[in-house]
């Protein structure tokens, strides 16, 4: 098992000697990544233009698919054109 995990990973882990602490490492360390993900999505959200789309259904497309987006990472949006 220790063969497809990362060094970078196994540096921070190596030490601990019952899953729960491994465990929370890991989720420590992936656990950012959806928040920082999520902030990602919320700037593209906001710097989204209705006149760089060749349609109005096409920027409503892509409107819905990032807020969907933004629930995954656990960000609720109000589904407000502002």
């Amino acid at each position: 098992m220790c063969l497809s995990i990362s060094r970078d990973l196994l540096f921070q882990i190596d030490s601990l000697t019952y899953p729960n602490e491994v465990w929370e490492i890991i989720e420590e360390i992936f656990g950012k990544t959806d928040e920082m993900r999520g902030h990602q999505i919320n700037n593209e959200l906001i710097s989204l233009n209705p006149s760089s789309f060749e349609s109005l259904q096409l920027y409503f497309t892509k409107f819905k698919a990032l807020v969907l987006q933004l629930k995954q990472c656990g960000i609720e949006k109000e589904e407000q054109l502002v």
